[in-house]
């Protein structure tokens, strides 16, 4: 039975971040051992023990091709930009982070260079960001538009 306000387009979300994860969390059959991974802190936790990895930029999914795909200059810039700006936070386990470009099924309205982010909590929930070329964090759809008409870009009617 489907939830009120849930659309198709968030349960494909749902659906696909859901794999992802299954992807990123295996179990060992003969050990029992919870393997994770994750990208933002650069560990890889194996039961109780931990190892450093090398830190890279998460992969961008497209949902629609099912893989990774070539990411633009300005994609790579902003990407730079936020790695440089984010303030660590320790991450919550269990959490899947994909960002999203222009390109991406449903942020085809971003202009070029920014980005959007979406973290999807092991609960279900999806909590999505934007991201300016210059790294800087927006909270909704609407903190854009407006960031965007103020600059001049677009006129909004009211």
């Amino acid at each position: 039975m489907e939830r009120s306000g849930e659309s198709k387009t968030m349960k494909k979300g749902k659906k696909r971040a859901m794999e992802v994860r299954d992807e990123v969390t295996s179990e060992s059959s003969t050990k029992m051992e919870k393997k994770t991974s994750d990208s933002e802190t650069g560990t890889v936790e194996q039961g109780h023990h931990q190892k450093k990895r090398q830190v890279g930029t998460p992969s961008f999914l497209s949902y629609y091709q099912g893989g990774t795909y070539k990411r633009s200059p300005e994609t790579m810039k902003t990407l730079a930009n936020i790695e440089r700006r984010r303030q660590r936070k320790p991450p919550n386990p269990g959490s899947i982070r994909t960002l999203h470009d222009n390109t991406s099924h449903g942020y085809g309205w971003l202009l070029p260079g920014w980005l959007g982010e979406e973290r999807v909590m092991d609960h279900g929930r999806i909590y999505r960001y934007y991201y300016d070329p210059s790294g800087r964090l927006y909270r909704s759809q609407d903190e854009v538009l407006i960031a965007w008409e103020q600059t001049g870009l677009i006129v909004l009617d009211k």
